[in-house]
């Protein structure tokens, strides 16, 4: 199973300092400024909820534009609120709550998720799907308690599929630092899963 799209096709057209820009209005209630944010992001929105979606197969509650709907009023309460800073935390702040919201369907309905691509996180002990199924929940669920920038590299790979080279062109940082971090997070998450499995 593949996530990815291309990295052109999920990044706003608006660039980054526009995106930021904007951010700064919404924040001082400048008029007009919510509906030019949300007509800059709504596409790259859309496209991370549509990729986090793929992991939950079984989710019919949403689909893409619902999951966004669902989760943009409260990023404008953050937004108003001054609680995000630029694009990169905005987008993160989005990813986090997707996330959140379809745990939280998982736990009160026990839906499944589907396994993660063996490319991007590999078998777990050679484990059968179920314990794919199942680390990937947990993981998923633990995801807050990594590091913020470790996070945000999971994150960037699994929910909106970028390759390594793209991840570190958005954070600015090496390429070899973003796979030795995905590393060391993955690393993490397994241990965490082992002590709990």
């Amino acid at each position: 199973m593949d996530i990815s799209s291309s990295f052109d096709s999920i990044r706003p057209t608006g660039g980054h300092g526009s995106i930021t820009m904007m951010i700064k209005e919404v924040e001082k209630q400048t008029p007009d400024a919510q509906q030019e944010l949300f007509l800059a992001v709504i596409d790259q929105l859309t496209n991370s909820a549509r990729a986090m979606l793929r992991r939950f197969p079984k989710v019919r509650e949403y689909d893409e534009h619902a999951l966004v709907n669902e989760v943009y009023e409260a990023l404008l309460r953050k937004l108003i609120s001054k609680d995000i800073q630029n694009r990169n935390h905005f987008f993160a702040t989005a990813c986090n709550h997707f996330r959140w919201t379809l745990l939280d369907l998982v736990k009160r309905k026990d839906l499944k998720t589907e396994p993660l691509d063996e490319n991007r996180i590999p078998a777990v002990n050679g484990s059968d799907e179920v314990e794919h199924t199942e680390f990937l929940l947990f993981a998923m669920s633990e995801l807050d308690k990594l590091p913020n920038q470790y996070r945000a590299i999971v994150e960037s790979s699994v929910f909106l599929g970028l390759s390594f080279q793209e991840i570190a062109v958005e954070l600015a940082i090496p390429k070899s630092t973003v796979h030795d971090h995905y590393r060391k997070a993955i690393e993490l998450l397994r241990s965490a899963f082992s002590g709990v499995a």
